[in-house]
């Protein structure tokens, strides 16, 4: 009767075992910015991108953008672990991400990236031109709220085009130092060097995408000193000594 219990007790322990290693294969699963599907293998980090017909092949090296803005770097054709994929393994599922509650109008996201996210470029003609618009844009959103009449084309939907005009609104190509650097430039301060001495480093250039990436985000943001997906990346790379390894130069 003890040798039963016994046994039954093992057979249990197994195939909870069995239920416990299935759950930690589960694979994630997400869409690239341009529809296509992803999986990665919470075990391996393999990472695969699925076609509409079905056909899987490895994701190529870099920093890629999802669906939701968010973003995930790949080494070798291995994902460096989210936590999303963290939390995979350990069989727990993160609770969902919240969308911000507020978004910048176009014309803000226009100026930012026009004259610069602290006003590097403020002497180029599109980034005046970018005052006024704003200052129209302002006076619409009173005549709106009193409830007057407008007819033509309204600064926010000027502003909303000049985001995909570069050839007369050129974005900012200006970085002025902050106080307090981001994740991201600390990252590329870490990997690159105080003085880019180590730029063949292999995770030197996606330590710059993510850089570039978080700048990108910050101009979109309603709060641009808030940390972006970029930046939570990049906080979890900073401690990541095997692929964005400590230039030493």
């Amino acid at each position: 009767m003890h040798r039963s219990r016994f046994l039954h007790n093992t057979v249990t322990a197994f195939i909870l075992g069995l239920a416990v290693s299935v759950t930690h294969a589960q694979s994630w699963d997400s869409r690239l910015q341009d529809g296509r599907r992803i999986q990665v293998n919470p075990n391996t980090n393999r990472a695969m991108v699925i076609d509409d017909k079905g056909v899987a092949t490895l994701l190529w090296d870099g920093v890629h953008r999802l669906h939701d803005g968010s973003t995930v770097i790949i080494r070798q054709g291995v994902m460096v672990p989210n936590t999303e994929v963290l939390e995979l393994r350990r069989g727990t599922y993160p609770p969902h991400k919240s969308l911000l509650d507020k978004e910048p109008s176009p014309c803000i996201v226009l100026q930012r990236k026009v004259c610069g996210l602290h006003n590097e470029c403020a002497d180029q003609d599109a980034c005046s031109l970018m005052l006024q618009l704003i200052q129209f844009e302002e006076q619409e959103k009173d005549e709106q709220r009193a409830g007057t009449a407008f007819s033509g084309m309204r600064a926010s939907e000027q502003c909303q085009s000049g985001l995909r005009d570069e050839a007369y609104f050129k974005p900012c190509k200006e970085r002025r130092s902050e106080g307090t650097p981001t994740a991201c430039k600390m990252l590329v301060k870490k990997v690159c060097g105080a003085r880019e001495q180590c730029l063949d480093l292999e995770g030197c250039s996606v330590a710059k995408q993510l850089a570039e990436m978080e700048y990108q985000e910050r101009l979109s943001s309603f709060k641009p000193e808030a940390a972006t997906e970029a930046t939570l990346q990049c906080r979890q790379a900073l401690s990541d000594k095997e692929f964005f390894r400590p230039c030493e130069h």
